[in-house]
């Protein structure tokens, strides 16, 4: 399969790393993580504006129509910069929870605010469990005549604190099958009966608690079928794995050429630390690693735009990106050495992302055995 980009996809890639780098440098990075809101309201308004946020939307909703692929190639560079942005949540997850839930009216009336930017989700999905398979998803949503109860705590939310709306995984009814009576609710995030706390983070990427007590919420904003939700939330954690996974391979890749860069110039007993085998074994490594996982996620990204399936791909990706960032982050530190750790350094800055990302869509045993499942073992 030829995974190699076309030129506009090139060109892409390119105006994607311009961008960050006129308008996020390491200073305004490490401004953003120490802010209440986590990211800059003028970075969302101009990605709405280069119609970022509708990359891989349809184009009847205000999107791009563009493919997984171009996807892959941003949030690549996003985690190669490292851009704080609540991308991941409030575009991707939240659209495509819109995208396969919801009806064509309810499309019509959020989508296109979401690829504008005028208005901010979040999608709400896991709990005190941290799992997201059906059995850890227990918020529950209860009927009192035409509206619904909901009540439970969902938590590990990102950017939860600065949305206008909330798309909500709630359990509507008990059987057998975990995977029967999951039903998604759109609510205001003032909704009465909302509680807010934040959550440090290694990466502070601004997680949250959010508590719903008695939240009332109508009918008529249910996403999806009642009860029969978990088809579609399964297609869209699959597909919000790959683009974690793209993420993963830009911080890899960024952390890589950090640690070579500063092994070159590094001197130590008069000679550059990078001509000592020991560190150039670690710097081969590393490119293994960073390689491997920009193979998987290309390989998964472009399955979904053939239309193939996706699923063992994705948790492949997920598998090796876990565990490859983490190998390859820790080894940059490890060239670095106890400098590395300071703030004022940035092999730090991918290091911290690296932790929160191996956990996000479940780590690399999870997936594992993911894999393992599909094989039919």
């Amino acid at each position: 399969m030829d995974l190699s980009f076309t030129h506009q996809q090139e060109s892409f890639r390119k105006s994607v790393r311009d961008f960050l780098a006129a308008n996020c440098d390491r200073a305004a990075i490490r401004h953003l993580e120490m802010s209440d809101l986590g990211y800059s309201a003028d970075h969302w308004r101009k990605m709405a504006e280069m119609r970022w946020l509708g990359l891989a939307f349809p184009q009847e909703y205000g999107g791009q129509g563009k493919g997984f692929t171009e996807l892959a190639i941003l949030l690549e560079e996003f985690g190669r910069h490292p851009f704080p942005s609540p991308y991941q949540n409030a575009a991707l997850q939240s659209g495509l929870a819109l995208l396969h839930l919801g009806t064509e009216s309810q499309k019509k009336a959020h989508l296109p605010k979401i690829i504008d930017g005028s208005s901010r989700f979040t999608f709400c999905l896991t709990e005190a469990s941290a799992s997201y398979d059906p059995w850890g998803l227990n918020v529950r949503a209860i009927m009192r005549g035409q509206e619904y109860a909901l009540n439970g705590t969902k938590l590990f939310i990102q950017y939860g604190a600065s949305a206008d709306y909330y798309i909500v995984v709630t359990r509507t009814r008990d059987t057998d099958d975990h995977a029967d009576g999951l039903t998604v609710f759109l609510v205001e995030a003032n909704a009465k009966g909302i509680t807010k706390t934040p959550l440090k983070s290694m990466a502070d990427d601004k997680q949250c608690e959010i508590v719903f007590n008695q939240v009332m919420v109508s009918r008529q904003n249910i996403l999806g079928p009642l009860h029969k939700a978990w088809p579609a939330l399964q297609k869209v954690i699959t597909l919000a794995t790959i683009a974690t996974c793209a993420e993963m391979a830009g911080n890899a890749r960024a952390a890589l050429e950090h640690a070579v860069e500063y092994a070159k110039h590094r001197v130590q007993f008069g000679k550059p630390i990078g001509s000592f085998q020991a560190i150039q074994h670690y710097a081969a490594n590393m490119l293994t690693d960073a390689d491997a996982a920009t193979l998987v996620v290309h390989d998964a990204a472009s399955r979904v735009d053939a239309g193939l399936s996706y699923e063992m791909e994705a948790s492949q990706a997920k598998a090796i990106c876990s565990e490859a960032c983490q190998r390859v982050t820790a080894k940059g530190h490890q060239i670095m050495g106890g400098i590395g750790f300071y703030k004022e350094q940035d092999m730090q800055l991918w290091y911290r992302r690296a932790k929160v990302f191996e956990q996000l869509f479940g780590d690399a045993d999870y997936h594992r055995g993911k894999v393992a499942q599909l094989m039919m073992l």
